[in-house]
């Protein structure tokens, strides 16, 4: 059966309201083939259960080569594409040991102050717009922008050059001319940052990477730049999305939010309820089958790209009751919007401190449009908002 005869269930449609379509697949069977926007054909997962499984699966491959063979890609990866979410063990194993011991809880936790005097300058700025502020571009963007520049050392004048090549590689299709040229202009702005490190001098995140100890135990530098890239990708966007998904749940659910508006006590766990409704990351990145995979009744044969549902697992009657209620006060714990297993995210304690501190530091806001008419992304992977428009109270 060609690849034709597979529903396509991305798009605009899909994208406003993923949910039922993919609870209706999820009553029929836990693992489904369909379409992406490209016409590619994959595999998703849509229960909780068999996510978690594919998650935790040693079977399943991440690595580049591997995946864009089972992709049926031509050409080669490229050098910033190497990153550690698509490598498999050993090579995994060390990439993850090395940046685990620079990125330390309590570097992170050292961060909150800065993260707070950076939101609270983002407010004033909103306070000063003339009519209503775009919370994603003024706000939930900027702030973790911000914050993972200055963690790993991105100088000032270099972070234009990464905000413009990521919004090129955004819009650009993996494996076309318009990608390549997009991803040699970001590795290009990442060597010089990169480079810059060696010697130290600076006391970041990425300068520790750089000049770590012991030959064995250093990154290369194509390793440091794919690195760099991730980190900077993955600390941003994904955060970005949190934030503006939250606020817009909240915004939609106004006895939730006044809840949170009057007992800061429950910022902690109304974040992970938040992450669990609406996930920032909707699908996992790209795994593939090395083996025949068995996922309730359904066979996934080998060689064939699986995707991970995060936000249908988060969704599942049968591991949260009452799944499409959001309620800031349920128990918390047991979502997968930070993966699990050997790749589950390594920023997941900074993203929940931003979270945490954007929760907090917002003033009381109103949506200045209609929530039908708001623009989400169209990608596979992640979830979020292109603008959210708001009114913050006087």
């Amino acid at each position: 059966m060609g690849d034709r005869n597979y529903p396509p269930i991305f798009g605009d449609d899909f994208a406003r309201d993923p949910y039922r379509p993919l609870a209706a697949l999820r009553a029929r069977a836990p693992a489904h083939k369909v379409l992406t926007p490209d016409g590619t054909g994959l595999w998703i997962t849509t229960g909780y259960q068999d996510t978690r499984a594919v998650l935790d699966d040693p079977t399943m491959g991440k690595d580049a080569d591997g995946l864009r063979a089972a992709l049926k890609r031509p050409g080669t990866v490229h050098e910033i594409d190497r990153m550690i979410a698509f490598t498999d063990p050993p090579e995994h194993t060390r990439l993850r040991r090395l940046v685990v011991r620079a990125f330390t809880t309590a570097r992170v936790a050292a961060l909150r102050p800065r993260i707070e005097s950076v939101a609270e300058r983002l407010v004033h700025r909103m306070r000063r717009a003339d009519g209503p502020a775009d919370l994603i571009a003024d706000f939930a963007v900027p702030l973790p922008f911000t914050v993972i520049c200055e963690l790993l050392g991105v100088p000032d004048e270099d972070r234009p050059g990464f905000r413009a090549a990521w919004s090129r590689l955004r819009a650009a299709a993996s494996g076309t001319t318009a990608y390549t040229a997009a991803a040699d202009g970001m590795a290009e702005v990442l060597f010089r940052i990169v480079r810059a490190k060696r010697g130290g001098g600076t006391d970041d995140l990425l300068a520790a990477l750089v000049n770590a100890p012991g030959d064995g135990e250093r990154l290369t530098e194509t390793e440091l730049v794919a690195m760099a890239y991730a980190l900077l990708v993955a600390g941003h966007e994904t955060t970005a999305n949190l934030i503006g998904n939250g606020m817009f749940c909240l915004l939609t659910h106004p006895q939730q939010y006044d809840l949170i508006r009057t007992d800061a006590g429950l910022v902690p766990g109304a974040v992970h309820e938040l992450l669990r409704y609406e996930s920032p990351v909707y699908l996992a990145t790209h795994r593939f089958t090395t083996v025949p995979v068995q996922l309730g009744h359904v066979t996934v044969p080998a060689g064939e790209v699986v995707l991970a549902g995060l936000g249908p697992a988060n969704r599942d009657p049968r591991r949260f009751p009452d799944p499409d209620r959001l309620d800031i006060t349920r128990p918390s714990g047991g979502h997968l919007s930070f993966g699990h297993g050997i790749h589950r995210c390594l920023g997941a304690p900074l993203a929940l401190l931003e979270a945490e501190v954007a929760l907090t530091v917002l003033p009381a806001l109103r949506l200045a449009v209609p929530a039908d008419r708001l623009d989400w992304h169209t990608t596979t992977v992640f979830r979020g908002l292109n603008h959210l428009p708001v009114t913050l109270a006087t």
